[in-house]
């Protein structure tokens, strides 16, 4: 899953995730923000390895469905629409915040996998969920202008490209900030 995906927050409109990975933690960071989780804070995690479980013999052992949740099993219909069965989740955390990233704080969630090109998040306790899919560039692009204005695009510009541009200019305007009230 590694990479740029598109998600709709409700009402303030589409955000842009980048998933990384740090070992076997998925780590979801927003790329475009809203008013409650910002940009460059990270949205959700999720932990796809399997637990080890130490015995009364201090012996370990992996268990591969200890730390999974079970998998939702799907109506026959939708089923065969999506051609599988059941579709996997794995548990995780997910960042809420008030308006202006006020009172922030983590949550149990859970990641849904839906397929190659999508999946969903779900905020449990909220009973919210965002479906995730890859952007495209014609998304991506009127996404990046909205939230900074005019941006070096070429018609041969990548996601990657135009996102390690903006979060140059952003460390840019972090370093004169810095400067700026270190002069004060």
């Amino acid at each position: 899953l590694e990479g740029f995906w598109v998600g709709r927050y409700g009402q303030p409109g589409y955000d842009l995730i980048n998933i990384t990975y740090e070992g076997d933690t998925l780590i979801a960071t927003k790329v475009t923000g809203n008013s409650n989780v910002p940009e460059g804070q990270i949205t959700f995690t999720a932990e796809l390895a399997p637990k080890v479980i130490t015995t009364s013999s201090n012996s370990t052992s992996l268990l591969p469905e200890v730390g999974r949740l079970p998998p939702i099993q799907l109506p026959e219909k939708t089923a065969d629409i999506w051609e599988k069965k059941k579709l996997l989740r794995f548990p995780g955390e997910g960042q809420i915040a008030g308006e202006g990233f006020d009172e922030s704080e983590w949550v149990m969630g859970q990641l849904v996998f839906i397929g190659e090109s999508q999946f969903s998040y779900v905020w449990v306790p909220l009973q919210f969920s965002v479906f995730f899919s890859r952007p495209p560039k014609f998304l991506w692009e009127k996404m990046f202008r909205d939230e900074y204005g005019d941006l070096p695009c070429y018609a041969d510009s990548t996601i990657e490209q135009v996102a390690d541009t903006i979060k140059r200019k952003r460390d840019e305007q972090a370093k004169q900030t810095t400067v700026k009230v270190a002069d004060i």
